[in-house]
């Protein structure tokens, strides 16, 4: 199953709307993304403004059983951060 989270309801319009302006790249590039550089399965999605732009982070649950938390800045799909998780 997977779970997007969001701190406001509002943010999933918010997204919608930087997408069709062309700010954001849609979510469904950086799911296919993740599917090639980081194969396992998606636990959790988020969506996040923070200081330096828009951000997507995801939680991964690899082919060995670790979880990652992955950062991508959401206007060029640059992974930003990898972090193993605890």
């Amino acid at each position: 199953m997977l779970c997007f989270s969001s701190a406001h309801a509002s943010d999933h319009l918010e997204a919608r709307a930087l997408v069709e302006a062309g700010t954001i790249l849609p979510l469904e590039f950086i799911l296919n993304q993740v599917k090639i550089e980081h194969p396992g399965r998606i636990l959790e999605v988020s969506f996040e403004k923070e200081s330096e732009g828009y951000v997507y982070e995801l939680e991964l649950l690899d082919r060995e059983g670790r979880v990652w938390e992955l950062e991508y800045d959401a206007a060029t799909g640059k992974l930003l951060e990898k972090e193993l998780e605890d």
